[in-house]
C-alpha cells in the first residue's frame, strides 16, 4: 500500500492534480479523514493548496500555525501523534472542531532547506503507524516542494510576460500618437 500510495501520488501528475491526488491517496492509505498540503506564507500562515475532508476537496482555506501540530512539524520535522491530538494542542480550534484524534505531518522543505509548507493527515480515530510512513510522506513532501517551486516560477514568468506585453503596448501607443 505504501508503494502504491507513493506511485499514485507522485507519478504522472503536476500542479493541482498532484496536490489533489496526494491528499486523496494519503487519506486512503492512512485511513484518515483529512489530509492537507499547504504553502507557508506570511511567516506563520498556511494557505491550503489542497485539502481533503471526508472525501471532498477544498482549495480556498488558510490558518495560522500558532499552537498547531503543523507548527511543531515545520519547526522540528516529521511528527506522529497517534492519539489525543486535541489534548496536546488545545489552542488549535480547527482540530477541536473536527474532533481530531490522530495527526501525522512533515514540513515541505525547499532546496535551501527552509520550510515552505506542510503535508499532514488527520484522523478522528487513533492513527495506525503504517509501515514506511515517514519515508513515504517525506518523498511526497519533496515532490510537493518541487511543485510549489514550479508554481512560483510559472507565476514569475507570467508576471514577466505581462510586463513585456504592457511595455509593447505602451511603445505601440506612443509610436501611433
Amino acid at each position: 500500500k505504501a508503494v502504491r500510495t507513493l506511485f499514485d501520488s507522485t507519478v504522472g501528475s503536476v500542479g493541482m492534480d498532484f496536490f489533489d491526488n496526494a491528499v486523496k491517496n494519503l487519506c486512503e492509505w492512512l485511513e484518515t479523514d483529512y489530509a492537507i498540503i499547504g504553502q507557508l506564507t506570511g511567516g506563520k500562515v498556511i494557505e491550503v493548496l489542497s485539502m481533503q475532508i471526508d472525501g471532498k476537496h477544498i482549495h480556498d482555506y488558510s490558518y495560522n500555525l500558532k499552537g498547531t501540530p503543523c507548527n511543531e512539524a515545520t519547526e522540528n520535522g516529521f511528527c506522529f501523534y497517534p492519539e489525543n491530538i486535541c489534548t496536546l494542542f488545545p489552542e488549535d480550534k480547527d482540530l477541536v472542531n473536527l474532533k481530531a484524534e490522530g495527526y501525522i505531518g512533515t514540513p515541505i522543505i525547499n532546496k535551501n532547506n527552509e520550510p515552505v509548507g506542510i503535508l499532514c493527515a488527520i484522523s478522528r480515530t487513533k492513527l495506525k503507524n503504517a509501515p514506511r510512513v515517514k519515508e513515504v510522506i517525506e518523498i511526497i513532501a519533496a515532490k510537493a516542494s518541487a511543485e510549489i517551486e514550479r508554481r512560483k516560477s510559472e507565476e514569475a514568468l507570467k508576471a514577466a510576460f505581462d510586463i513585456i506585453n504592457m511595455s509593447h503596448a505602451v511603445v505601440f501607443l506612443w509610436k501611433n500618437e
